[in-house]
């Protein structure tokens, strides 16, 4: 099982669900990746951080959608955690690029510190500083976190973007059946791609993939849990890939991958 300990400085780390159906969401990814749930406090009256874990690690997050949000119709979301030393700076990083900052960095009790921003062309994105909790305990393994697509009609302003704000490399490839691809990356490593939106009218965002052990199994679990998929199982050089959302409309991916096999 790939068991992390630690994060490198620009590395995605954490990945939480903003959901106005709490209660339902538990149910759905429960049955799904076959998540435990601890509830947390999160030091305001009634609120609570909720925490998945995966084989005793942990996984993925889950917190209540601001009410706002829900008013305006925003569907729920997934929401990508970069991995800083500090965090402050990193915001201020965040303005003087062209960034725009949501959330002030501020303190996750002790678990760390937070700040929320959106780069250039407007993808949300999350900055955090581990404290106790260093994000997750486990990746690459079905059930759990393993890549992000951040979807944008701006790929070049976004690598001078996150190039200046938290350190990533840069690269492209040709892939076949997809053409060129630009990707994000941590050192030597690959940590995400960079993807024009496939139709118009698609806001800036990031599209959270999980792994599973197969695809097409999962995708017809997805139906029956009261979800829907999107795209339907296409083979992609990685391995094989779906589109998904939840029961209330949270969009996630779903990907079995090659080298497991």
């Amino acid at each position: 099982m790939p068991v992390r300990e630690s994060y490198a400085e620009g590395a995605p780390s954490w990945v939480d669900l903003s959901t106005a159906d709490v209660e339902g969401a538990i149910a759905f990814y429960s049955a799904l990746f076959g998540w435990n749930w601890e509830q947390n406090e999160t030091g305001e009256p009634g609120s609570y951080y909720y925490v998945a874990s995966l084989n005793g690690h942990a996984a993925a997050g889950l917190h209540h959608q601001h009410q706002e949000q829900v008013d305006m119709g925003v569907l729920p979301t997934w929401n990508l955690h970069l991995n800083v030393a500090e965090v402050d700076a990193t915001m201020r990083k965040v303005e003087a690029n062209g960034g725009s900052v949501l959330a002030p960095a501020f303190d996750v009790m002790d678990a760390g510190r937070l700040g929320v921003a959106a780069e250039p062309s407007g993808a949300v994105v999350c900055f955090w500083q581990a404290g106790a909790h260093i994000g997750a305990g486990v990746v690459d393994e079905p059930g759990a976190y393993c890549w992000a697509d951040l979807v944008t009609p701006d790929p070049k302003g976004a690598v001078e973007f996150f190039t200046e704000v938290v350190g990533m490399g840069h690269g492209t490839r040709e892939m076949p059946g997809l053409g060129s691809v630009d990707f994000l990356k941590v050192g030597d490593d690959d940590v995400a791609a960079i993807v024009l939106p496939p139709t118009e009218g698609i806001s800036p965002h990031w599209q959270i993939n999980f792994t599973v052990a197969d695809c097409d199994a999962t995708s017809a679990q997805i139906k029956e849990l009261g979800g829907a998929i999107i795209v339907e199982p296409f083979d992609i050089p990685p391995g094989r890939l779906a589109v998904a959302t939840d029961p209330s409309g949270g969009e996630f991916a779903i990907i079995e991958l090659a080298e497991m096999h």
